[in-house]
């Protein structure tokens, strides 16, 4: 994906059955060179569907994702700001339980 409007579009479909997530970064390192750097975490990322709402308030995540994300950066006037991000899939497909939606269509696992 390139530019806002691409972005946009992607959350907009991908986050319309959403009722809650979580992204859980962790193992971040950070290399910095000046005013740019490049970075690699790995991400747990849970999801909660609206239409399991009725479930109640707490239950277990309906499909959970685990990737690495590896970041360019650069420090701009507002600050540090991504400039391209690449997110790999990790294990079989990146599904680590649940299943995926077809809106993360694109990311790795099965979807629905």
């Amino acid at each position: 994906m390139r530019g806002h409007a691409e972005l946009k579009a992607y959350f907009d479909r991908a986050l319309v059955g959403l009722e809650a997530t979580a992204h859980l970064l962790s193992n971040m390192e950070i290399d910095v060179t000046g005013d740019n750097a490049r970075a690699l975490s790995r991400v747990l990322a849970c999801h909660w569907f609206l239409n399991s709402a009725t479930d109640g308030w707490v239950r277990p995540s309906e499909c959970v994702l685990v990737a690495e994300y590896r970041d360019q950066l650069t420090l701009l006037p507002q600050g540090w700001r991504i400039t391209h991000r690449t997110v790999t899939a990790l294990g079989p497909g990146g599904l680590l339980a649940g299943t995926m939606p077809d809106a993360f269509a694109g990311f790795g696992g099965v979807t629905a």
